[in-house]
């Protein structure tokens, strides 16, 4: 199987998102939806379908992205509405829920060795979409790369395991 490393693109003048209360950056998704579910942009003009918030963990992803996982079927991630003052753009905050285990080599050290991340195929729980170990990379299939590729979906790039 060949998987790929899902990221924000960072295009020029996107919008990043932060909540109007206060939260802890390292929470997941359900901690902050029970939070805020209100979110002011922090820098930034344009919207596009997947956006920053000002945590290294979340994102954010338009509704056009989420009527498309949904109707593809995609496996791995929950949605929960978010309101982006000031933005036209319904956004969702997205959860990953798939998961699996990691492989990777270590130096003497015992530090990971960039470009060694592998997906352990026996602990991968099938998500089209999932995390790989503690890491906080998204992983996902091809499937979902020729999807959002195919739609030209915006603010979003997929990598090789090698960047990792």
């Amino acid at each position: 199987m060949e998987y790929r490393v899902l990221r924000l693109a960072h295009k020029r003048c996107e919008i990043q998102i932060e909540g109007l209360v206060q939260y802890d950056i390292y929470s997941e998704v359900p901690d902050i939806v029970k939070i805020t579910k209100e979110f002011k942009v922090i820098k930034g003009k344009k919207a596009f379908d997947f956006i920053g918030l000002c945590d290294p963990w979340n994102i954010a992803i338009s509704e056009n992205v989420k009527n498309l996982l949904e109707s593809n079927g995609i496996t791995g991630w929950k949605a929960y509405p978010i309101d982006v003052i000031g933005v036209d753009v319904k956004y969702f905050l997205f959860e990953i829920t798939g998961k699996a285990g990691m492989k990777c080599e270590y130096d003497s050290d015992g530090d990971f060795v960039h470009g060694t991340l592998a997906v352990e195929e026996e602990t991968w729980d099938g998500s089209d979409i999932f995390y790989v170990g503690n890491t906080g990379h998204i992983i996902c299939t091809e499937k979902i790369r020729t999807l959002l590729e195919s739609k030209k979906i915006t603010n979003v790039i997929f990598d090789g395991l090698e960047t990792c």
